[in-house]
């Protein structure tokens, strides 16, 4: 797991953008929520982490800082980006990912709602599944005679049939109201 202290310095170079200027070496220090930037020892400027915005760019990460964009290049873009952000809730605390155990409890208390969404597209599903197995037994049947001797309980190819064609009856309607 990552952490950061209280102070997180960076070095690199900056360029002001539109400048063709060369870019200077620079160091960027983020202490108690602030943006510090250096050029050689001395102190260039102070901004409040929450009004600094950034982009990434190719070159590096763009700070709108007041009226100033500059780009600053470090070899850690990630955590300069990330030492940027500012807390997500009071205290100077950063926001955590949450614990499984939460997960897990969001997790079932969907599961009603995910089991009221798709208990019609199954049924519909094992219906229409059921159809065709009973319309194609019911076809074969009436097809060949001796099957049709040794359908259970006296049914006969027609009753396969009907059934078939009530399951799909069902189950279309079923999956149509869950999609």
């Amino acid at each position: 797991m990552c952490r950061f202290s209280a102070m997180t310095s960076f070095r690199g170079t900056m360029r002001i953008v539109g400048d063709a200027g060369p870019a200077v070496p620079v160091s960027a220090r983020v202490a108690d929520q602030r943006l510090v930037l250096e050029v050689e020892g001395t102190e260039v400027g102070a901004w409040p982490v929450a009004i600094v915005s950034y982009e990434a760019d190719r070159e590096g990460v763009v700070l709108r800082l007041g009226q100033e964009r500059v780009t600053i290049d470090v070899s850690d873009r990630a955590g300069f980006v990330l030492a940027l952000r500012p807390p997500t809730s009071g205290g100077g605390t950063r926001r955590r990912l949450p614990s499984l155990r939460t997960v897990a409890v969001a997790l079932v208390a969907a599961l009603p709602v995910v089991a009221a969404v798709l208990a019609p597209v199954v049924a519909g599903s094992v219906a229409l599944l059921f159809s065709l197995i009973v319309l194609v037994t019911g076809t074969v049947a009436y097809s060949e005679p001796r099957i049709a001797l040794r359908l259970p309980l006296g049914l006969t190819a027609v009753h396969f049939l009907v059934a078939g064609a009530g399951l799909i009856v069902v189950g279309i309607p079923l999956v149509l109201l869950g999609g």
